[in-house]
């Protein structure tokens, strides 16, 4: 039987949150709640700009999904339906 060896280093120590909650313990509650809410702001800035992204990032591959359906029209003749040329795009990705 191999022994375990402990993951509690003093690196482990910090990354589980000792000294966070030791300092909760001794910071009052309401200094604590004002530092929250300034994370909690940023932390929702972060997330308002991400999904900006995300939006200009699902425009950008609509106009390339019929940027491709107007191509195939031009090469091929075919109109093609653009819901498989969008799928077809997601399928490759």
């Amino acid at each position: 039987m191999s022994k375990k060896k402990s993951y509690m280093s003093y690196q482990n120590i910090i990354k589980e949150g000792f000294f966070d909650d030791l300092v909760r313990t001794i910071i009052p509650k309401s200094v604590q709640q004002k530092i929250d809410k300034v994370d909690k702001e940023n932390i929702k800035k972060v997330i308002d700009k991400n999904n900006e992204k995300i939006k200009k990032y699902k425009k950008q591959s609509e106009e390339l999904s019929d940027r491709i359906a107007k191509e195939l029209e031009k090469q091929y003749g075919y109109k093609t339906n653009k819901k498989k040329v969008s799928d077809f795009i997601k399928k490759e990705k």
